[in-house]
């Protein structure tokens, strides 16, 4: 009786272990299926899309993410571990696919690549130009201000084009009313260049 009681303890305490096992492994495969790598996919692009021509390829803002079968499992991916191919900034073209890949798997996205624009031409020569009807204003009273109105600066630019641009504070320098003052030197300045007149304070 004794030895038969011991042997049914025996079957069922293999027979639990047996169960455990089998809950463990079946627990184990579904982690391990739940954690298997199914494609990455960009959550965000680079901040920088547009590029000129032979500009070097900028990542700042890209982040990547490594999808699992159960997305709980899914994680980042640090940007450095990517391998980016496809940009060709020598290629002018409104829409060239950049291709990231990480342990098999790709995303893409899209980038434009645009013509370096034209120099801007240099300022070359200026003249001081009033309006028609008008002086230059070349002698002030002590305290009294600046006077501009119906004052131009006619720009010529190495392209051969020119400009009529009004004179403002921002140009000129020099001015000093607060005393008097004989033959001062008004400089107005204007894309790296200047040109100046005189002007005399009096009591």
């Amino acid at each position: 009786m004794f030895n038969r009681r011991n042997k049914l303890i025996v079957v069922v305490i293999a027979v639990v272990l047996i169960a455990i096992a089998v809950v463990a492994a079946v627990v184990l495969v579904n982690d391990t299926n739940n954690k298997k790598a199914i494609g990455i996919e960009i959550v965000t692009a680079p901040v920088d899309l547009e590029y000129y021509k032979y500009d070097t390829l900028d990542l700042t803002g890209l982040s990547v993410k490594l999808r699992k079968n159960n997305a709980q499992y899914d994680e980042m991916i640090d940007v450095s571990r990517l391998t980016v191919t496809g940009f060709d900034s020598t290629v002018v073209t409104e829409r060239q696919t950049v291709t990231v890949s990480y342990e098999g798997f790709t995303a893409t996205f899209a980038v434009k690549i645009e013509e370096l624009p034209a120099p801007k031409p240099a300022v070359v020569g200026l003249k001081l130009e009033m309006d028609e009807g008008y002086e230059l204003k070349t002698e002030y009273k002590v305290g009294e201000a600046l006077d501009l109105s119906h004052m131009y600066l006619v720009v010529t630019y190495s392209d051969g084009t020119t400009a009529r641009i009004s004179v403002t504070l921002d140009h000129v320098s020099g001015f000093d009313s607060r005393r008097p003052a004989t033959e001062q030197r008004i400089k107005v300045s204007y894309g790296g260049l200047f040109t100046k007149y005189y002007v005399n304070i009096v009591e």
